[in-house]
C-alpha cells in the first residue's frame, strides 16, 4: 500500500479503521502530523509529475490537515498499545537521521576548513587584523582611522583616534 491508497482509505475511516491501518502499515507511521502532511504532498507531486495531472489523488488542504491528524492520533495509540511493532521503524527513522545529520556536518566541515578563504586585513596604524564584510571597508573597527591601509608617519596632526565605541 503507497501513501495515496492510504489517504483514499483514511478518508472514509473512523478510529478504529484508521487503529488498524496504522498497525498494518508501520513504515508510513508518524509522531507529528506535519511529517504524515509532508510525506502526502511528496507523493502527490511526483505521481502529478509522472502522470501529468492530480486525478483522484487530489486532495484539499484543509482535508488533508484533519486526515494527518486522525493518522497521528491512530499512530500514537498503535504505538502506545505495541511498542515492539514500531520500534524497529523508530531505530531506522533515527539512523536516517543520524546518518543524514553527519552528512551535513561533513559537508560544513568541508565548506569551513578548506573552501573558504577568508581575507583578512591589518591595519596599518594600530596592527588590528580583521576579517571586513566588504571588500574595501571604510575604516578600521579597532582604532576607527578612515586610512587604515596607510602607515602612520608621526607627522599627523592630533593623537591617535579613538574607537567608534566610546566616541558615543
Amino acid at each position: 500500500m503507497n501513501i495515496i491508497e492510504l489517504v483514499k482509505e483514511l478518508k472514509s475511516a473512523d478510529r478504529e479503521t484508521a487503529y488498524r491501518l496504522a498497525m498494518e502499515n508501520p513504515e508510513f507511521v508518524v509522531y507529528y502530523s506535519r511529517e504524515f502532511h509532508k510525506m502526502v504532498r511528496e507523493e502527490m507531486v511526483k505521481s502529478c509529475v509522472s502522470e501529468g495531472v492530480l486525478g483522484d489523488n487530489y486532495t484539499g488542504i484543509d482535508e488533508l490537515i484533519d486526515l494527518a491528524n486522525k493518522w497521528k492520533r491512530a499512530c500514537r495509540r498503535a504505538n502506545h498499545d505495541h511498542p515492539e511493532v514500531f520500534k524497529a521503524v523508530w531505530k531506522k527513522r533515527a539512523d536516517e537521521v543520524r546518518i543524514h545529520n553527519e552528512k551535513m556536518d561533513a559537508i560544513s566541515h568541508k565548506i569551513q576548513c578548506k573552501q573558504l578563504k577568508i581575507k583578512k586585513i591589518t591595519c596599518k596604524r594600530c596592527g588590528w587584523e580583521w576579517a571586513p564584510r566588504t571588500e574595501w571597508p571604510g575604516d578600521c573597527p579597532n582604532c576607527g582611522s578612515r586610512v587604515w591601509w596607510k602607515p602612520r608617519t608621526g607627522n599627523e596632526p592630533g593623537r591617535k583616534p579613538k574607537k567608534r565605541s566610546s566616541q558615543t
